[in-house]
């Protein structure tokens, strides 16, 4: 039984890291481009997204903010 749970999570990784390829060498034809979805994606992790561990978001845990940005808050802060 482990021997097969083991064996799927390495195909689900795999996966995960060819899909995450796959959609950095569709979209981020330019360093660029790859630094501004880098810096969103990051952004979103950090402020927007409430993670299950922690019941807060990362930036809530550190004493930055004080409550849960929305992703319309953080593409503002883009223009």
């Amino acid at each position: 039984m482990f021997i097969l749970i083991e064996y799927l999570w390495v195909i689900e990784s795999s996966a995960c890291r060819l899909r995450f390829t796959r959609l950095t060498n569709a979209f981020s034809k330019k360093l660029e481009n790859h630094k501004h979805a880098a810096a969103i994606y990051f952004m979103h992790y950090n402020f927007c997204r409430i993670h299950a561990t922690l019941r807060v978001t990362p930036a809530m845990e550190c004493g930055l903010t004080d409550h849960v940005w929305s992703l319309e808050v953080v593409l503002n802060l883009m223009y």
